[in-house]
């Protein structure tokens, strides 16, 4: 080993950029010539907007805004309410499904046969497009989401959630 002295200057560094710079450039350049977007990338399922909004703009009279603590009402003949498995080793898997319509509740087996429940249900049912989906809390979103595909797949469009049975909101102002 040689020990440098004391007025010897520190070894210079060099770095080339350039060719750093160039393969840079290639990379980004092959990322954007091979980049195929899907075909539903950015579309979305829309609405048509509220009655509310079309006398709005015909300068009606709107109907007056409802309380901002009380949930909506939803209107729909159908109910599913599914509840969840709370044991140690299948926790949040779904345990039951009952669906609830006015002319009573039945329990269901499975998602095969809630999808013939729900077809036969979308067939007498007056609001034959809505279902309220009532989730027990320690279910599993990945299973809601299945029955949301379900109930969207036996012809109800409009899907929407409601609270989980024994749920309560306390508003502390």
């Amino acid at each position: 080993m040689s020990k440098r002295g004391k007025g010897e200057p520190d070894p210079e560094i060099v770095l080339p950029i350039t060719p750093m710079l160039d393969m840079a450039f290639q990379l980004l350049t092959f990322f954007i010539f091979t980049y195929n977007p899907s075909g539903m990338e950015g579309q979305f399922d829309l609405s048509l907007p509220s009655e509310a909004e079309a006398q709005a703009k015909e300068m009606k009279e709107p109907p007056p805004p409802s309380d901002p603590d009380t949930p909506p009402k939803i209107e729909a003949d159908v109910t599913v309410v599914v509840e969840a498995v709370t044991d140690d080793v299948n926790r949040g898997e779904i345990a039951k499904i009952h669906l609830k319509q006015n002319s009573g509740t039945v329990t269901v087996g499975d998602l095969k046969e809630l999808f013939d429940k729900l077809k036969q249900a979308n067939e007498t049912a007056s609001e034959k497009e809505t279902v309220k989906i009532q989730p027990y809390s320690k279910l599993k979103w990945s299973n809601v989401v299945l029955v949301a595909d379900t109930c969207r797949k036996a012809g109800f469009k409009n899907v929407s959630f409601v609270e989980p049975p024994g749920f309560n909101i306390s508003v502390v102002n």
